[in-house]
């Protein structure tokens, strides 16, 4: 094992190195010249047939080779790759240095640093050429690849970069802005980088990535919107989000090459890309790369559903620094305003990587950055991941800088020690401690980068080591103050990865060599942060990361004593040969925590009620407003909840108003913050201000202002240290101003806090006093089980409930203290007057409350009552063996004696369904009957819901032994009755039927009891009714016979007569097309039976009377089924049968 030795105490470093670390070395020596070189000409190589196909596939596609987006963007189609998709490439000040504290070193600033990037080169690929001629550049730009296609995306880059800001606004000064800047644009990018790496470039920004999911070009639908992820239904995720390509290995491994080169590349702006509109064609880039369509297919926006997974290819490289983008925070991070002032922008692609690693890396300023443009007036406002990336890139030079300054020239960082540097001073941003998928490690914070590079060797320790094979190197530390914040971030540029087949989220790991860090101390292993891809939402824990090459140990209060922190590696590393990584360590003592709030207000009192609102006379004035539904206008909108202080201009007033606080005494704070959520729908010129006076409000000084379009919730956090301590007469003020002018629609504000530090804990706020009485005070015609309810103060903690007929109530009424906001008063009197209190409190003091009341409404009138007397039920006999059920219903009054008029109301269940009602006659009955019962019911339910009459009421369990009674039919005896029946049939032809299809099986099931015979033919007559009649040769005419039947319990039937008739047609001759006519019924409804013979082909037609009957034209196999379905007699039919395209045909008529 090799061992650093750092004694440290309290925050002290006294470092002794023993172990097998590299010498600061020459930039020169550890970079792979020969490598890269090669590595540059084999891409150029590949760049240039790689253009040639893609000017080829724009040709045949009719695509243009480059466009100007609206929003100031370019796009580019670079190449088609492996997997035939067109690539391309698409375009992702002094407010941004503040964001990062850059402007602290800046010379002049308060790290009395003097850094600006004298002597330093940055590198710049972007989309075009920068233009050289903006005075901002003046002999400080070099377009190395001598391209001249000028891009505003490029200038704005390249202002934020290296721009001078000594022309026309100092606001533009980028943040190294004395250094030289090389610039590209982005064709070959890759073999420009490896070159350039082999020359000692140091850092270089790529604000710019390949077009992923969804692409807004801005043009008529269905150019509007562009999805270049894949053409399938299914395709509603683009698989390159997240996924390690060719590209990404490409400058992994470059960046392990060049172990001094830093990439610095913007996250991507895929969040805000959402796609059209429900319906609203757009453009599909086909993945074959064979053509282009269009479609309305629903396909979800990026990121969704949750935001993440949205960082394309090159975002996700190992070695890189990936950047996302927040607004403006002016001041810079204060760790007393802490993580909730870091406002994420809606914009800013968030990871994982499909591996799970940790992207991006940290966020800077993307917010409307003002830097220089090619044309008039040659600045311009730009926001994106591609203004923070360049508002990083051009710090981290500037940390270079102070390096080489501190150490002696050409000895500079290595880029994992830079980007460890960059990670480890990241101030906390995001809902929890620790790194998350959407800011990543923090927001950059280029003052604490260089106070640790100052202190190297005191406070914080910086060590370039080389890990080799089966070892482990420890650095042993010793801390005095039990309550210091030990922390080590362990960063190592790793061998590329091996892209795997491109499938849609691809687990397989890109991680090469699995380096651990571990810090001991005492019994206990103190792990690094990880985070879980499957819940990407989830607050880091801690834990073995085995994805990504960057770890990081935090341990807060751990305790004095020896640490030991510990860098080894799992396995085998690559080739047995060493790792390099980069170490950063602190020693630091904990952040402030706060003596308490002066203001913790929610409105959900109203206005409180020492403070003011002052507005000019014919202005709109603040109000405190509850939520409602229905818009902006009515609803909080702020993210808080309940009641919200709003000023409601509605674009109808000149107004200038001020809510304000009390005024305080700050004169033993030592710092203050401010927080409140706030919602601002803007229409011009108007601003909402933040205000701050320190004579009690006679003069003011604008703490905090803002105007432009934001109908967003915001979290605003100010830190007012600077004009706030040890101030005693300290006020502030939230002030809307119009600007004079009729103009602006409405601001909302929730959830102050005033927040201070040092000194004695402020005095706490008593409770404000519970409201909204349930019952309401005053009501009257309460009913004796009334419960009492109420709404809790503010900032109460408990509840003392005062209840009782005295006003007002006394101590003899006092029900107790509970923390629940409901009472239960016991019985109650009739006409009554009842009085009630709720005394809110807290530890901080009691606040009395309003005394209400109610009255109980007055004793009613007795009232009389109905008993169910009689409950009984029965049944009569129907026609064709069907049933009745009968339900006899008595009533009575208290009495006992019959009670007429009496509505009794029930429901039939089981064999039936629905309601049933009758009145009670002057024998106090009535009946309800379900009429018309079949024989398969056996029986039925009524159940008794209510008896009805004005004026009485129901009380059911008197005389009844339940509400509800089965009726059966189980002595009913039915007799089966036999129908007589018709049939018809050709000379010299069988007739077929069945006579029992149209009888009443009384208690079937029917057979057949007994038969005749007929006179001119045969008979075969089945159990079941069916039969066959053979007619006599030659007869032609009416033949008959009778049967009877009989059912299950042996009761016999009516005789009924069967006639049969035979036509006097005799059949065609064998060989010729013949059809044949058999009617029969069914359940006394008419069917026919046709059927032919020597038709040829697949199918025939068939009309009856002129009309085709239904599936005509039908299989030609000789007979169909016309069930005509009309009951009774008297009809005559044609039918007519042909031969499906053919003249065949042949008819014949039938009827009943």
């Amino acid at each position: 094992m090799n061992k650093i030795l750092l004694q440290l105490t309290a925050i002290s470093i006294l470092s002794c190195m023993s172990c097998q670390l590299l010498a600061q070395s020459d930039v020169a020596l550890a970079t792979r010249k020969a490598e890269l070189q090669s590595l540059s000409e084999k891409l150029k190589k590949r760049d240039e047939n790689a253009r040639a196909q893609a000017a080829e596939f724009a040709r045949q596609t009719g695509l243009p080779l480059r466009r100007e987006l609206p929003n100031g963007g370019v796009l580019e189609l670079q190449r088609i790759n492996q997997d035939s998709r067109p690539v391309f490439y698409i375009t992702n000040n002094v407010d941004a240095a503040d964001t990062i504290s850059t402007d602290e070193v800046w010379p002049g600033g308060s790290a009395g640093l003097n850094l600006d990037g004298s002597g330093m080169t940055i590198g710049e690929w972007d989309g075009g050429a920068v233009f050289p001629d903006h005075p901002d550049f003046t002999g400080r730009l070099t377009q190395v690849d001598g391209a001249t296609a000028i891009s505003g995306h490029s200038t704005h880059v390249a202002g934020t970069l290296a721009g001078a800001g000594d022309w026309l606004y100092p606001d533009s000064r980028g943040m190294s802005f004395a250094a030289q800047l090389q610039a590209w644009d982005w064709n070959s990018d890759s073999a420009e980088m490896a070159l350039a790496a082999s020359g000692g470039l140091l850092v270089s920004n790529h604000s710019y990535g390949i077009a992923a999911g969804w692409l807004y070009i801005g043009d008529v639908a269905p150019d509007t919107w562009w999805w270049i992820g894949g053409p399938d239904p299914d395709d509603v995720e683009d698989p390159y989000f997240g996924y390690y390509d060719t590209e990404t290995q490409l400058w992994d491994q470059i960046a392990f090459d060049a172990p001094y080169y830093l990439i610095v590349k913007a996250a991507g702006n895929d969040r805000s890309d959402i796609g059209p509109a429900p319906g609203e064609e757009y453009t599909v880039i086909d993945q074959d790369g064979n053509f282009l369509f269009t479609s309305t297919l629903a396909r979800q926006p990026d990121c969704a559903p949750a935001g993440y997974d949205c960082l394309p290819t090159a975002s996700v490289a190992k070695n890189v620094l990936t950047v996302g983008a927040v607004d403006d925070l002016i001041g810079g991070y204060s760790v007393f305003s802490g993580p909730a002032a870091v406002q994420m922008l809606d914009f800013s692609g968030w990871g994982p990587t499909d591996d799970g690693r940790i992207k991006p890396d940290v966020v800077g300023n993307g917010m409307f950055l003002f830097s220089a443009w090619p044309d008039s007036p040659y600045y311009a406002l730009a926001a994106g991941t591609s203004m923070s990336a360049p508002n990083v890139s051009g710090s981290l030079l500037l940390l270079q800088q102070h390096y080489q300054n501190e150490n002696g020239a050409g000895n500079f960082m290595r880029a994992a020690t830079l980007k460890a540097l960059a990670i480890h001073t990241a101030d906390e941003a995001g809902d929890s401690d620790g790194p998350d998928y959407e800011y990543g490690w923090g927001l950059v914070n280029t003052r604490a980068a260089s106070t640790v590079i100052s202190e190297d060797g005191g406070a914080h320790r910086i060590i370039e080591g080389s890990l080799a094979n089966g070892s482990t190197d420890t650095v042993e530390i010793t801390v005095s103050n039990p309550s210091a914040v030990v922390s080590a971030t362990l960063v190592w540029n790793d061998p590329p990865g091996t892209p795997v087949t491109l499938v849609l989220d691809a687990p397989d790991p890109m991680l090469v060599n699995d380096l651990d860090l571990r810090i001991q101390h005492e019994t206990q292993t103190h792990l690094p942060w990880v985070l879980n891809p499957a819940s990407p939402a989830a607050a880091a824990t801690r834990g073995d990361n085995f994805r990504d090459n960057v770890e990081q140990v935090v341990i807060e209060a751990g305790g004095a004593g020896s640490y030991f922190v510990e860098v080894g590696h799992k396995g085998v590393l690559l080739d047995s040969a060493n790792q390099e990584y980069s170490l950063i360590l602190s020693i630091e003592l904990p952040p402030p925590t706060g003596s308490g709030f002066l203001i913790d207000e929610d409105f959900s009192a109203g206005l409180p009620p020492d403070w003011t609102v002052e507005t000019n006379p014919l202005g709109v004035p603040w109000a405190v407003r509850p939520p409602q539904p229905g818009g902006s206008r009515l609803d909080n909108n702020t993210g808080g909840t309940g009641n919200f202080a709003m000023v409601d201009n509605n674009y109808s007033h000149v107004t200038v108003t001020s809510l304000q606080p009390p005024t305080f005494d700050l004169s033993n704070t030592t710092n203050a913050v401010l927080r409140f959520k706030s919602y601002f729908v803007f229409d011009t010129l108007e601003s909402i201000n933040v205000d701050v006076s320190t004579d009690g409000g006679s003069a003011w000084t604008n703490a905090w202002s803002f105007q432009g379009f934001n109908p967003v919730p915001t979290t605003q956090v100010l830190d007012l240290s600077a004009a706030a301590a040890g101030q005693p007469s300290f006020s502030l003020r939230f002030r809307y101003d119009s600007e004079n002018e009729i103009q602006g629609d409405l601001w909302q504000v929730d959830d102050v806090e005033f927040e201070v530090f040092g000194g004695s804990t402020p005095p706490g706020d008593p409770p404000a006093p519970a409201g909204n009485p349930n019952p309401a005070d005053g009501t009257a015609g309460m009913a004796l089980d009334a419960q009492l309810a109420w709404s809790a103060g503010s900032l109460a903690d408990s509840h003392d409930v005062y209840f009782g007929t005295s006003d007002p109530p006394s101590v003899i009424d006092f029900r107790g203290n509970q923390t629940g906001t409901s009472f239960d008063p016991g019985a109650l009197e009739w006409a009554t007057t009842y009085f009630w209190r709720i005394d809110e409190i807290n530890d901080d003091g009691l606040t009395r409350g309003d005394t209400w009341s109610f009255t109980t409404a007055a004793e009613p009138a007795p009232v009389e009552t109905i008993n169910l007397a009689g409950f009984d039920g029965g049944m009569t006999p129907a026609p064709r063996g069907r049933w009745n059920a009968v339900v006899t219903i008595s009533a009575r009054n208290h009495g006992g004696d019959p009670e007429s008029g009496v509505t009794a109301e029930g429901i039939w269940s089981d064999g039936t369904s629905g309601t049933a009602s009758c009145s009670t006659q002057a024998d106090g009955s009535c009946t309800v009957t379900k009429q018309n019962l079949k024989s398969r019911v056996s029986s039925v339910t009524f159940t008794l819901n209510s008896l009805v009459k004005t004026g009485m009421v129901y009380e059911p369990a008197d005389n009844a032994v339940n509400s509800s009674t089965v009726v059966s039919q189980s002595d009913s005896d039915q007799t089966p009755v036999a129908v007589d029946d018709a049939f018809q049939g050709d000379i010299d032809t069988a007739v077929s039927g069945n006579v029992i299809s149209n009888d009443d099986p009384g208690d079937g099931p029917a057979g057949i009891a007994g038969n005749t015979v007929p006179a001119n033919g045969t008979l075969d007559l089945a159990g079941d009714g069916g039969f066959t009649y053979t007619p006599d040769g030659g007869f032609t005419g009416t033949d008959s016979f009778t049967y009877s039947i009989s059912d299950q319990d042996g009761d016999v039937s009516n005789t009924a007569t069967v006639s049969i008739t035979i036509s006097g047609i005799a059949p065609p001759p064998s060989g010729d097309p013949s059809i044949s006519l058999h009617p029969f019924k069914v359940k006394g409804k008419q069917r026919v039976e046709v059927t032919w013979l020597n038709f040829g082909g697949d199918t025939v037609e068939i009309t009856r009377d002129g009309n085709p009957v239904a599936e005509s034209p039908t299989v030609n196999d000789g007979s169909y089924e016309d069930q005509i379905g009309v009951k009774g007699g008297g009809q005559t039919y044609d039918y007519t049968v042909c031969e499906t395209g053919a003249s065949t045909c042949v008819s014949a008529s039938t009827g009943f």
